[in-house]
């Protein structure tokens, strides 16, 4: 796979495998950095840590401190809220 340049927020460049994923990208830089990742931004995009990088671009590593995270985790926690009350009231019969 060629190699592609990725721009850290502190301006140093990275090179990664074209495909290789922003998660792959935060073990690249540290295991506690991957552990703490949420999202990512790319090229000013919030994305999924696990998004394929295909072409030279900005990519910044969100962890739980940063306040777009927040939003993330919101977004997500109330989709597994969703998924299991939908879940439950598939198998538990209505009250009435």
């Amino acid at each position: 796979m060629p190699l592609i340049d990725i721009t850290l927020p502190d301006a140093s460049v990275r090179q990664i495998e074209c495909g290789k994923t922003s998660h792959d990208l935060a073990a690249s830089i540290g295991p506690r950095l991957a552990m703490a990742a949420v999202a990512a931004r790319v090229d000013g995009v919030l994305t999924d840590l696990a998004a394929p990088l295909t072409h030279a671009c900005k990519v910044e590593i969100l962890t739980f401190k940063d306040p777009a995270s927040l939003e993330i985790l919101r977004h997500s926690v109330t989709r597994v809220g969703e998924v299991a009350r939908n879940c439950l009231s598939s198998r538990v019969p209505d009250p009435q």
